[in-house]
């Protein structure tokens, strides 16, 4: 096993690991305490009284004369960047009030838009977290569709949202509000239960449909004609709204031409109780004479309980004056005794003073409206700070689904392109293909492998070609690894070295064998390894060429049948067909695996020898090779395989050994970017190495939790076919894989499994990987457990089967 030295990353002093897991711990539990408060207020203030909401009267004075001629202007399914802030500047140009339903998720995408509407006076309404028809469905769906979005809504903007209204106008169509008069259902009931004012829509613009402005403007003008009042347009969602803010303008300069005004929601929804009366109102006066003020007066009047509703005629009438008269008295402005005739009973200073001091309008006394949240202080702010951070996150994280889309896409079409350009080029080859034909030598390091060693120096011994200097380097095994090769050493004299060592690691054990290999031409592979009959031969075939430093073989599976193997054999399979065998045209191949290699031992020792900088001395001293010149050449029809992780744990410790080794080559050879005296590894194998080795693999099941987000709250059509086609590339880059052999093509209907299992996988490899190198703590080179599976399918078929 390795041990600690001047490794990449590697920080001695562990300074690095104890800032970094002291911030991961202050974060946490400024998380945590967050988190714990937010979900108390929550919980706690899901549930409000709804005391001071009487249907009869919110109804009643929705349709009563004081509203005729005004609109209120309602906007659903936003906020949206561009259709919500064009829309402000329409309204903020005419002074219209409006309101806005928004749909949480959206407000969580755009917090900052949120605050823009509010800040400017604008009503904002709940119009549910998710959008989704089944809103509905349950009471527990309801409290908790408009708990979470009142929350978020209230956090930042200081005020909770009163008026909700449903999706799609469900439970409730075109009624400005709860209808008295016929039987609620249950969906309303938990409206208001929840301190809801649920809102409809009279006045449908319908401008998700519209084909032009005409088209709006008659539509607005129909409903109004039947005495409607509230209208309804969007600001966002999957509806292209750019007719309505071609719209508006026309629309508000046409009904104010014909004497609407255009009011806030709470305007027309609720009876004031403040009168803010300025006439001094007597028998006899009119609304028409005192802009409404009659009216209310008397909405005043049944607000308190000494008029009833339909006494509002907007006429100060007899029954009108009974009411004022008594309540005067009640309340000792006039002294009743002097009262000597009943029509002298008027609204004078002292009556109008004391009515605005005694009395608040409905609206801002409404308690969702003035409810303050537990987190108002600390740490609102950093919830705040957290929807905001989510703001910024979501609409990077869509566009970046979009951008890894295409970028696989992009790769998988490259990738296939290049088989068509490799194919052709390899039957030129053929007319001219040498091969080479000298001595070499085999390494091989072993460490506790007494399972398998066997096998791996018979597949040697046995090959079609002949090797007579096999070198097995023992790295302190505990097992019994030297003696199986010391009885193999008797069978085989004169073609077997063993060398002895105490553990030093395998990169220290390849370079003690290739001090000591008698030729030029050094084949290395590991001890759970079986060559192919014919494997050496392509694998030394192509150094012929002297420019030629390495070659690097296929590697591929023992056929233990569980269906972790069959994980693997995918992966294999399709990195070394397709990816390997594509961008083995430009010469680039990124490792030589240590389960079959060649190398020319001068250019070994020119590079250094293998390097302890790193856990993966494989990768390391390939990219070195390529980093000095020479060319790297994949024999793909030399096949060795090898005995694979059988537990997920030892599974898992080796691909993380794997990704962070990978880490640490990208670092040590980053220099090399822009090199063109090592074009393959400048310009091909560094940037594959940093975007699909290091930065697309976080991204990817990111892709899928996604995806499922979207199933709960809502899809997009274009996020759909995002992810079918990401799914549909990365099936079909592992899938044609398969279909190169015959007898892999039965895997094909494990890769959409496979692929899912992977992303998983390597998100926290990859994740852990960065951890490591942040922290600077060494991996270490992680022994696996091994069942001796190369042994047992080397016995059965590796004999007889060739490349």
């Amino acid at each position: 096993m390795n041990q600690p030295g001047k490794v990449i990353f590697h920080d001695e002093s562990r300074s690095r690991k104890k800032v970094f897991r002291g911030m991961i711990l202050f974060l946490t539990l400024l998380a945590a305490s967050a988190s714990i408060f937010a979900f108390f207020d929550l919980v706690s203030n899901t549930h409000y009284s709804s005391e001071n909401f009487n249907t009869i009267r919110y109804y009643n004075y929705y349709f009563s004369e004081r509203n005729d001629k005004k609109i209120s202007i309602t906007f659903d399914d936003g906020p949206d960047p561009v259709y919500t802030e064009k829309i402000l500047s329409v309204l903020d140009a005419y002074n219209v009030p409006a309101t806005f339903f928004f749909v949480g998720r959206e407000v969580l995408t755009h917090p900052w838009l949120v605050k823009k509407v509010a800040s400017r006076g604008y009503e904002i309404g709940n119009h549910t977290f998710t959008h989704s028809e089944d809103v509905h469905l349950s009471e527990q769906r309801v409290k908790w569709e408009l708990g979470a979005t009142s929350y978020v809504m209230t956090i930042l903007t200081g005020k909770t949202p009163l008026f909700y209204r449903p999706p799609y106008l469900l439970d409730i169509g075109i009624d400005p509000t709860s209808n008295p008069y016929v039987p609620e259902s249950n969906a309303l009931q938990w409206m208001l239960e929840y301190g809801y004012i649920p809102v409809g829509s009279d006045v449908d613009s319908k401008d998700y449909e519209a084909r032009s402005v005409e088209d709006i403007l008659t539509h607005v003008r129909n409903d109004l004609a039947q005495g409607g009042r509230i209208a309804l347009f969007h600001d966002g969602g999957a509806h292209d709204v750019s007719k309505t803010i071609e719209a508006l303008p026309v629309l508000i300069e046409t009904l104010r031409a014909e004497g609407y005004t255009f009011v806030p929601l709470s305007d027309v929804l609720i009876p004031p109780a403040t009168p803010q009366l300025t006439y001094d109102l007597a028998f006899g006066s009119l609304d028409v004479t005192t802009e409404g003020q009659v009216s209310l007066l008397q909405e005043f009047l049944v607000y308190d309980g000494y008029l009833e509703r339909q006494y509002v005629t907007g006429t100060f009438d007899e029954i009108t004056a009974s009411a004022l008269f008594e309540w005067q008295s009640t309340h000792a402005v006039l002294d009743a005794s002097k009262v000597t005739n009943m029509w002298e009973v008027r609204t004078d200073e002292a009556t109008r003073a004391l009515i605005s001091s005694l009395s608040t309008n409905a609206y801002t006394e409404h308690k969702l409206l003035n409810r303050e949240p537990a987190l108002y202080s600390y740490p609102r702010a950093f919830v705040q700070g957290l929807f905001y951070f989510i703001g910024i996150s979501l609409p990077l994280l869509k566009k970046g689904f979009f951008i890894v889309t295409f970028i696989v896409a992009l790769r998988v079409l490259f990738i296939f392109f290049m088989l068509l350009v490799r194919r052709l080029s390899d039957r030129k080859a053929k007319q001219t293909a040498l091969s080479w034909c000298g001595n070499v030598s085999v390494i091989i390091p072993a460490y506790n492998e007494e399972e398998n060693i066997q096998a791996t120096v018979m597949s040697i011994l046995s090959n079609s070609y002949k090797v007579d200097d096999i070198i097995v380097v023992d790295d302190g095994s505990k097992d019994r690894t030297a003696e199986r090769v010391k009885k193999l050493k008797k069978q085989y004299p004169g073609r077997i070295t063993l060398i002895s060592q105490k553990n030093a690691g395998k990169a220290a054990g390849l370079n003690k064998g290739i001090a000591r290999a008698k030729h030029d031409i050094v084949i290395t592979l590991d001890g759970d390894a079986i060559f192919s009959k014919t494997a050496i031969e392509h694998l030394i075939a192509p150094f012929t060429d002297p420019k030629v430093g390495a070659t690097a073989g296929t590697v591929l599976t023992a056929n233990t049948g569980s269906i972790l193997d069959l994980f693997q054999r995918i992966e294999y399979i399709s990195g070394q067909y397709l990816e390997k065998y594509a961008l083995n045209y430009f010469g680039a191949t990124g490792v030589v695996p240590g389960p079959i290699g060649a190398w020319r031992k001068s250019v070994i020792k020119e590079v250094g020898g293998y390097s302890l900088d790193t856990v993966v001395e494989d990768q390391d001293i390939t990219l070195a090779v390529q980093a000095a010149g020479y060319k790297i050449i994949y024999a793909q029809k030399a096949i060795a395989y090898t005995e694979t992780p059988f537990t997920m744990r030892d599974f898992f410790k080796q691909r993380f050994r794997w990704t962070f080794g990978t880490f640490q080559c990208f670092w040590k050879y980053k220099g090399y970017f822009g090199n063109k005296d090592a074009p393959q590894l400048s310009y091909v194998i560094l940037p594959n190495v940093a975007l699909f080795g290091i930065i697309l693999p976080v991204f990817f099941p990111l892709m899928d939790i996604m995806f499922l987000a979207a199933l709960l709250f809502g899809i997009t059509p274009a996020f759909i076919k995002g992810y079918l086609l990401f799914t549909f590339f990365d099936v079909l880059y592992a899938s044609c894989a398969l279909f190169r052999k015959i007898e892999y093509t039965p895997l094909v209907f494990l890769v959409p499994i496979q692929r899912l299992f992977y992303r998983v996988v390597m998100f926290n490899v990859i994740i852990k990987s960065y951890v490591k190198m942040i922290e600077g703590t060494y991996a270490f080179w992680n022994k696996v457990l091994k069942k001796g599976e190369a042994q047992a399918y080397f016995e059965k078929v590796a004999l007889v089967r060739s490349a």
